[in-house]
């Protein structure tokens, strides 16, 4: 589970770096085809977390 976290993390890097609405349709795409979507509601819990941390307005 810890290697499936840190692909999705790395997808979710770089699905952030679109404009809003497209990283939006992208995260909502990879859920969907997503193999094990715990892990995937996990790691975008923790990429909010660390987003809120660092001041970005979630």
């Amino acid at each position: 589970m810890a290697n499936d976290l840190v692909v999705i993390d790395s997808k979710l890097d770089r699905f952030l770096e679109s404009p809003p609405s497209e990283a939006i349709r992208l995260i909502v795409q990879e859920y969907q085809i997503a193999y094990d979507r715990p892990a995937f509601v996990m790691a975008m819990a923790a990429k909010l977390v660390v987003l809120a941390k660092r001041g970005a307005k979630c």
